[in-house]
Formats: C-alpha cells, sequence, structure tokens
C-alpha cells in the first residue's frame, strides 16, 4: 500500500477513528478534523485539526497539502441540521480550490437507488431525513468533477477485522446485514489506490 497525506473530516465518530487508527498503522500521514477532535485520545503521530465542516474557510485551510480527504461524516437523529450534504459542499470546493482529486466518504445502505428490498426499505423508513442527508451529499459527490467514491455500509458493529468484505454497486442484500467499523475502514483505506469504485457507490456486504 502506498503511503498518503490523508485528512479525515469527522474523525472523532466511531467510524472516523477506526479510520484514524489503521491508517496510522499502515504508515500513512494522518490529520484529523473536528468540532473537538482532541476528545479521540489520537497519539501524537496524529495532527490535530478543530473546525466545523460547515465552515468553508476551515475545511479549505485543512485540506492544503493532503493527496486524498476520507469523509466519516455521520448523522446524528437527534441534531436539527445533518451535516453530510452541507459539509460535502464545503469539503468539494476545498478540494477543487486546492487540486486535490481524490475523496472517499461514508454513506449507507439505503441512500438513493439502493433503497430496495426489505432491508433497504426499512433502513430509510427508520433513518428518514439522515438517508435523505445521505443522499443529497451523493448528489454533491457526482457533480464535484473529483475522483470521489461513495461507499454505501449497512448496519455498523464494533467487531474486529474479519476477511475482506465484497463490494459491488447494484447487489440487493438480503436480511439484516452487519459489517464491522474495522471492516469498513480497511476497504476505504484500501480503496485509496485500488479505485475499483472511482465515481461509483459500492455497496459493502460480506458474502
Amino acid at each position: 500500500m502506498a503511503q498518503h497525506k490523508l485528512l479525515v473530516i469527522g474523525a472523532t465518530g466511531p467510524s472516523g477513528r477506526e479510520i484514524v487508527k489503521q491508517a496510522v498503522a499502515a504508515g500513512h500521514t494522518v490529520t484529523a478534523f473536528a468540532r473537538n477532535p482532541a476528545r479521540a485520545g489520537f497519539g501524537p503521530e496524529v495532527k490535530l485539526v478543530t473546525g466545523d465542516v460547515r465552515d468553508p474557510v476551515a475545511v479549505a485551510a485543512a485540506i492544503k497539502g493532503h493527496d486524498v480527504v476520507l469523509s466519516a461524516l455521520g448523522n446524528n437523529r437527534q441534531r436539527k441540521n445533518p451535516p453530510c450534504a452541507e459539509g460535502m459542499r464545503t469539503i468539494v470546493a476545498g478540494m477543487q480550490a486546492a487540486g486535490v482529486r481524490r475523496l472517499i466518504a461514508i454513506s449507507a445502505y439505503g441512500t438513493g437507488d439502493s433503497r430496495h428490498g426489505f432491508y433497504g426499505w426499512m433502513i430509510n423508513m427508520v433513518l428518514g431525513e439522515v438517508e435523505r442527508d445521505k443522499e443529497a451529499m451523493e448528489q454533491v459527490m457526482e457533480q464535484s468533477g473529483l475522483d470521489w467514491t461513495a461507499v454505501r455500509s449497512p448496519a455498523l458493529t464494533a467487531g474486529p477485522l474479519g476477511a475482506p468484505l465484497k463490494a459491488a454497486p447494484d447487489v440487493v442484500l438480503k436480511g439484516m446485514p452487519s459489517i464491522s467499523m474495522a471492516d469498513q475502514a480497511r476497504f476505504i483505506l484500501d480503496e485509496i489506490d485500488a479505485r475499483r469504485f472511482v465515481g461509483a457507490k459500492p455497496i459493502l456486504y460480506r458474502a
């Protein structure tokens, strides 16, 4: 795996922390961007940048000097203004200004055209506004002109790494599948250079 200068946005959430952990272990240079990055307890090898993803000045400044932007923005259903679509607009603008092209963001199964099968329907019904925000985020990415990948994960667990995940843009998941955040993070970091899904929205699953 080649080493990169990574900016992880939303680094203090569970998915973001796992991405940072694995990225550091793989030898990447990692910057964690969040409203309060110190709360995650990252080691000194991680550069901390405090900022709000809705702040275009802060986001643009953080992006400069990096090769890849990884978005682990999450949605808290208690928040009145979901951050993913609005945050992605500032991320895309900052990347375009800095000439950074590789963008990978965590989306969700049940978003957009993956709203199929009982599981996809149920996730969309339960999450509602959260899923609509993710769908709007994906639309921003599609229109960006960047080398983007939107990772559509099913339910996430805190389980350990397992065998490498399967991924396909058009798979229909059956039952109530889940994957671990550790496996999701490994897929995202591998996809930086694998580039199997540039301009695509792969659904992650375990065979």
